[in-house]
């Protein structure tokens, strides 16, 4: 009994002291404990980060509720899941829709961090519902002043509403917009076009349409469309850093009209040291770029030949000095392009390898790692002389003596001018079948690693 006394005296003296706290301190208790370190909740690692804590402080009791909602920088982010079955009564769906309109009410005049998303597990969205995506833009837009980033998974029937804030958008740094199925024409999100702030776009091409206005201060980009479509949208980034690009040629309509003219306009994009290229159709986009400053370059090709003398052409136009290159195919792979480009990159310290073609065992068992060996090519000149981590993903384990001395002949730095092979990753398999072989470079310090293949593009 007197253990609980005590409980309960020392809760009573923990109230009185919070009570006595002025607003302002429980406010920045409430803040540095409750705000979300990450823009993309899922993809946050931390705990709990996302969580609605405004709604969970309320719940605690009036005097946290009475703060909470006192303090609008808890409610400057808003995960909004828009209900796929509908609701059976208009007055419940205008519920969900008043619960939406206090709370961004709350968050008075703070910039506003909006994620607008389905159920998951159900079918297509209910695009005309009550509650639907379009009613829930709707709501959204009559605080457009105070967007700075926007991430949509909606229907294009949203675009009519969107466009409606044309001018209306100032602090708009980042867009994300996903939809499914395919792409209405003429849906093209014109209020992008006076997005002055815009720093971040991730949306396919075709939906920016061929008019617009520069995007300054746009340093990541990811587009998907046809060549011409892209290109276009490369047009208005001229700053680009991070660039990631997916160029389907019939994504709408037939290839012709997705081309460009061979004689169009090199796009110089003076800023980008990061391009991503993904499942392409056409690597022709490459054609039409020019990036000096480019440091890192990964291409995945999963349904389609790899045409090397693009690549190359553009690493000659481009003039860069590449410091991590990463090639992911479905298809066999052409060495004498593959040392054409090694050739021109003597810069690539970083160097990823990937192969889903399960008979290429002579090209990638032996003549990559012999093209790589110092021993083997010192006459010719070494490729790669700053080669210092090495990731080689293939189908079937790599069983490979011309490998294994490859390793050897890069770890011993018995070479002028070759850097030390520091990091080796191959796919999971019985650790045996490189570690015996190299058990004496483990130990003086190489790292070797059987984790691949991993989510995500190379080096990410």
């Amino acid at each position: 009994m007197s253990n609980r006394n005590n409980h309960d005296e020392n809760q009573a003296v923990a109230f009185t002291t919070w009570k006595t706290l002025p607003l302002g301190v429980v406010q920045k208790i409430f803040l540095l404990t409750c705000i979300p370190c990450h823009r993309h909740y899922e993809k946050c690692r931390h705990l709990g980060c996302g969580t609605p804590y405004a709604l969970i402080l309320g719940k605690v009791c009036r005097a946290w509720r009475e703060v909470a909602w006192s303090t609008p920088e808890l409610w400057q982010w808003i995960d909004i899941t828009v209900s796929r079955a509908g609701y059976k009564a208009p007055e419940d769906a205008e519920t969900q829709l008043q619960l939406l309109r206090d709370w961004l009410q709350r968050a008075q005049n703070q910039l506003l961090s909006i994620t607008v998303r389905p159920e998951k597990g159900y079918g297509n969205y209910t695009v005309t519902g009550p509650t639907g995506p379009v009613a829930v833009v709707k709501v959204l837009a009559d605080y457009s002043m105070q967007w700075k980033e926007l991430n949509m998974y909606c229907p294009d029937e949203c675009t009519q509403v969107l466009n409606a804030v044309r001018g209306r958008v100032p602090f708009l740094e980042s867009f994300t917009v996903n939809t499914s199925g395919m792409i209405i024409p003429g849906t093209t999100l014109d209020f992008l076009a006076d997005a002055p702030s815009l720093r971040s776009l991730d949306c396919a091409a075709m939906r920016l349409g061929q008019e617009g206005n520069i995007w300054p201060r746009l340093t990541r980009l990811r587009a998907y469309g046809r060549t011409k479509e892209v290109a276009n949208v490369l047009r208005f980034a001229p700053n680009v850093e991070y660039c990631r690009l997916e160029v389907l040629e019939h994504s709408f309509g037939s290839e012709e009209q997705g081309q460009l003219p061979s004689d169009a306009p090199t796009i110089f994009l003076q800023n980008l040291t990061n391009l991503a290229v993904r499942h392409c159709s056409s690597m022709k986009i490459l054609s039409h770029i020019a990036a000096p400053s480019l440091q890192r370059l990964s291409v995945i090709q999963d349904s389609f030949p790899f045409p090397f003398q693009t690549l190359n052409d553009f690493i000659d136009r481009s003039h860069c000095k590449l410091r991590a290159f990463g090639l992911a195919v479905a298809f066999p792979l052409d060495v004498e392009g593959l040392r054409t480009l090694f050739s021109k990159s003597d810069t690539i310290t970083r160097l990823y390898i990937g192969s889903k073609k399960a008979s290429d065992f002579q090209t990638l068992m032996r003549k990559i790692p012999k093209m790589l060996d110092p021993d083997f090519a010192a006459d010719e000149g070494v490729l790669l002389p700053n080669l210092q981590i090495f990731y080689y993903s293939t189908v079937d384990p790599v069983r490979s003596e011309e490998m294994v001395n490859m390793i050897k002949s890069r770890w011993s730095q018995r070479w002028p001018g070759v850097e030390k092979l520091r990091t080796v990753r191959f796919k999971e398999t019985n650790l045996k079948i490189l570690l015996d072989p190299l058990k004496d470079e483990i130990q003086q310090g190489l790292e070797v690693t059987y984790d691949l293949p991993y989510k995500g593009e190379p080096f990410e």
